[in-house]
């Protein structure tokens, strides 16, 4: 998330905060008029690729934990994959959720870095 948010700062040009500062602008007018604007598709990338992070850890944890869970959410989830070794059916469709939210929020995070250009 670091280095996406470095290249964005990277790409933005110094002339814009030289002609700010020749205007009068302080240093916090030009990080929110000039910085912040110009960061929006970098940071809403970093926030697309950590929200979908996020989602994928679920069976690291499963299969690390001894698939013993200790929040109330993944025991749910935990007691509907424990049914039968060979039952492959809930592993399928918690893959289909972990997809379907992964799709949301794509779906929902694109047009906000379509909207910046």
């Amino acid at each position: 998330m670091a280095l996406l948010l470095l290249a964005g700062l990277q790409v933005i040009p110094n002339e814009l905060y030289e002609a700010a500062s020749v205007d009068g602008s302080t240093r916090w007018q030009q990080f929110w008029q000039i910085t912040l604007p110009l960061l929006k598709g970098p940071f809403v990338i970093a926030l697309l690729f950590r929200a979908l992070d996020a989602i994928r850890i679920f069976d690291l944890f499963y299969v690390f934990g001894q698939r013993t869970v200790q929040t109330m959410a993944t025991l749910r989830q935990l007691q509907d994959v424990r049914r039968h070794p060979r039952d492959f059916a809930p592993g399928v469709a918690a893959a289909v959720i972990v997809f379907a939210f992964g799709s949301l929020i794509s779906i929902i995070l694109v047009p906000l870095r379509r909207s910046n250009t």
